[in-house]
């Protein structure tokens, strides 16, 4: 727990929201009486934990085994070592489809929405480190009663008939209630590739995990439909139920370790989702790391200070926080405020998310490993470690679309059924690692590629179908033979910095061929391409918003060519910037250049307000304008307060969204007498305007 003064250092540092861990057993009491002195001192909360024993039962803390979170886990382990046969270790408990364990959490969630609805939470967490099993954690959960009863009504609506199942699967069920799936072992050994009694499983299990934790929001959402339901220690996409086609729109809020794409692809699937990070550490790398999820698109970092290195009890910031303060001060003191106002640009390139594949490359990977696979001392963590195929192929082409200033689109194998590749602006499809692909899937692919657009890929795609079995002859074999894939190059594969010339240039002609050149050139003062630097577009009205960070650790020096009529400004130092026909720039892996292009000057504020001398405590009308129409949509502004001393107030700091009408607002000072300076800092342009107030006594 922390303290007020806690509280009050990390607010003077723009951290402003603290966790309130929720209750699973007892009176509400306390967490409610935290949680109001929280409020009380200007801070804002989050409910953690609400329901980990439902959503994470097999890595959570347990008093009798302090340090050890997946010790119920690690024992069902040792039970199947000790009795390989005995199916009972494969039974969730509690189970996910469990209509009474349901129960309980749709009512448990209530009442926490219900007790702590004064305090406005940012959220309420169904589960920290959720997952099927322990996180990432492969295992063949659920086997009990209850889950094959649902897994069977699913098959139903997937197969409509019996025969059909049984022709897929090779099997000769009698009837649905004699089906059982395949555990993971059994399918190791088949030598047919037709691994449908598994990967079905698999899918189903992905599926319930998902509908569990919609009926978490659910819940959350039936007590207060403006309340957020989230997950925190998500992880890469892979087993444990990490299907991120499912899981964006299961809750309101993920929070997680980026990794595989995961949040790349949740965000490309529900633009409402909030995706959080966690920040572990301090220096540069760490503010770099802070930076790139911003400009990814994540909206929030939290802070583990298990060391205590953030804030000290007696309200100092210790290294870490000190370290960090400064980043922390830039990003809330309105900058992220100006990216999230603009609109990420979706380019005319996508990439194909599929789970059915990955699950299908990751029983092909085990199958080459042998028996082995399940003796790593830490499961959850192998998974999160292995470095993949499949994980490699999004992460590594969607860097290389970064350097080269393409923000992907990502579709799902449904997506791409329901006609998604008919966008008349999608130029280029690629299809990492898409070794399955239903027959739909293939039809609307040809199409596309056959109407001119692109299809690029690493391997032959469509070796299984859906179901993951291995089929006679790929899917597209059609287009393979009239060469209409091309190959994703090796040098972009094997380029895990994404910064080679030969990748660069092998990415760039793809785009070239798809009629989707970046709308941004970065090059090297010797006229050469500018390789490793992520850069990324925003639109905000007329204006462009650029950022630009290196991926490699150092410094490079850029040249982007720009026309003499466009009107270039620096959102970090506040100013605008002067060039001629090329802008030179050095960037940076730590520290971004965030630019704004406007086609015209942009406007500056102007401030209305009151005058003569004002009482203490007495609210005050503002008013604040655009002094000209601006190419801009928004425009962030940030209010801060200086004290009779001269002393910025950050306690008193406001962000204000000014569009193209006057917006008005209301402060209120404290009793201090004597002169007050109000300061305006237009975001966008970095214009400054400001106003006196002279406070009686």
């Amino acid at each position: 727990s922390q303290t007020p003064a806690q509280w009050a250092a990390l607010r003077q540092i723009g951290e402003r929201t603290v966790r309130v861990t929720g209750v699973r057993v007892g009176p509400l009491d306390p967490a409610i009486a935290i949680a109001r002195a929280a409020t009380a001192a200007g801070m804002g909360v989050f409910i953690e934990n609400i329901a980990t024993d439902f959503y994470a039962p097999y890595h959570r803390y347990s008093p009798d085994h302090p340090g050890v979170p997946n010790w119920l886990f690690e024992q069902t382990r040792a039970r199947q070592r000790a009795k390989p046969t005995d199916v009972s270790v494969y039974e969730r408990t509690p189970s996910l489809v469990d209509r009474v364990w349901q129960s309980r959490i749709r009512a448990r969630l209530a009442e926490h929405v219900r007790a702590f609805a004064s305090s406005r939470p940012l959220y309420y967490n169904l589960g920290d480190e959720v997952g099927i099993a322990d996180l990432a954690a492969h295992w063949d959960f659920d086997f009990s009663p209850l889950a094959l009863a649902e897994f069977r009504v699913w098959l139903r609506t997937q197969y409509g008939n019996l025969d059909a199942l049984n022709h897929q699967w090779d099997s000769h069920f009698p009837d649905w209630d004699s089906i059982v799936p395949e555990l993971t072992a059994v399918t190791l050994a088949r030598q047919d590739s037709n691994f449908s009694a598994w990967a079905d499983f698999r899918a189903w299990m992905d599926f319930s995990f998902a509908q569990a934790l919609r009926l978490g929001t659910d819940a959350v959402h039936a007590s207060d439909r403006d309340a957020r339901a989230a997950i925190e220690g998500a992880q890469a996409p892979g087993p444990g139920g990490f299907d991120y086609s499912l899981l964006p729109l299961a809750v309101d809020v993920i929070e997680g370790a980026e990794s595989g794409g995961n949040f790349d692809i949740a965000r490309a699937l529900n633009a409402e989702l909030v995706t959080l990070t966690t920040s572990f550490d301090s220096g540069s790398s760490e503010i770099g790391r802070i930076w790139r999820s911003m400009l990814a698109g994540s909206r929030g970092l939290m802070i583990w200070d298990e060391k205590g290195d953030f804030t000290a009890p007696d309200g100092k910031l210790g290294t870490r926080g000190q370290s960090l303060a400064p980043l922390f001060n830039e990003l809330t003191g309105g900058l992220a405020a100006q990216i999230f106002a603009s609109t990420a640009l979706p380019d005319k390139v996508a990439i194909l998310y599929s789970p059915a594949s990955q699950r299908t490359a990751w029983l092909l990977d085990r199958q080459g490993k042998g028996a082995n696979w399940m003796a790593k001392g830490n499961m959850s963590e192998a998974e999160g470690s292995d470095n993949h195929a499949a994980r490699r192929a999004i992460e590594r082409t969607s860097l290389w679309l970064a350097h080269l200033a393409i923000r992907p689109r990502f579709l799902t194998p449904t997506l791409i059924e329901r006609g998604a590749l008919r966008s008349a602006d999608l130029r280029m499809l690629i299809l990492p690692q898409a070794l399955t692909l239903s027959q739909r899937e293939a039809d609307e692919i040809t199409a596309f590629a056959l109407a001119g657009g692109i299809v690029v890929a690493d391997v032959v795609p469509g070796q299984f179908d859906e179901h993951s079995r291995k089929l006679a002859s790929p899917r597209l074999t059609v287009l393979l033979r009239h060469g209409k894939i091309l190959k994703l190059p090796d040098a972009v594969l094997a380029d895990p910095s994404a910064t080679n010339l030969a990748g660069f240039e092998a990415m760039a002609t793809l785009l070239t061929q798809a009629r989707s050149k970046p709308e941004i050139r970065l090059l090297t003062p010797n006229n050469k391409p500018a390789t490793g630097v992520e850069t990324r577009l925003f639109r905000n009205g007329a204006v462009l918003l650029i950022s630009l960070q290196r991926t490699l650790p150092g410094k490079e020096a850029v040249l982007i060519s720009v026309s003499t009529q466009t009107r270039v400004y620096d959102l970090r130092k506040r100013e605008a910037v002067p060039h001629g026909l090329k802008l030179s720039l050095s960037v940076q892996d730590d520290q971004p250049t965030i630019l704004a292009f406007s086609p015209s000057a942009l406007p500056v504020p102007i401030l209305a307000g009151p005058s003569g001398v004002q009482l203490p405590g007495k609210a005050m009308q503002w008013r604040i304008s655009l002094a000209t129409p601006s190419a801009a949509t928004v425009h962030v502004m940030r209010a801060d307060w200086l004290g009779p001393d001269g002393a910025r107030r950050p306690l008193l700091s406001t962000r204000l969204l000014v569009r193209d009408t006057p917006i008005d607002w209301t402060a209120t000072l404290p009793a201090e007498p004597g002169r007050w300076t109000l300061v305006v800092s237009d975001m966008l342009s970095g214009a400054v305007v400001q106003a006196t107030v002279e406070l009686g006594g």
